[in-house]
């Protein structure tokens, strides 16, 4: 594996990894905010606590898939690092 290879799966890793989470706080965030335009209720901190409680769910059940993402890229950066030794000095 190559270095631009590395280089594109780090950049989807970080899409892929990050992408749900943010989507869900966008979702959490909407949805809080028309419920409390309805209701009238003004709290800042609904909006915050909701928010953070469906991060944190969808980090929990993306981890096992993010840990191994992670551990493979990891390892082929691993791998590269003695070709990289060996190079013209």
């Amino acid at each position: 594996m190559s270095e631009t290879e590395i280089l594109h799966q780090a950049f989807r890793v970080i899409l892929f990894g990050t992408a749900p989470a943010l989507l869900a706080a966008v979702v959490v965030g909407i949805l809080v905010g028309v419920l409390q335009s309805v209701t009238q209720i003004q709290d800042q901190s609904i909006g915050y606590v909701t928010k953070l409680a469906a991060v944190c769910l969808v980090l929990l059940v993306m981890s096992r898939w993010l840990m191994q993402t992670l551990d493979q890229l990891f390892d082929a950066i691993y791998r590269l690092i003695p070709g990289l030794m060996t190079g013209p000095l």
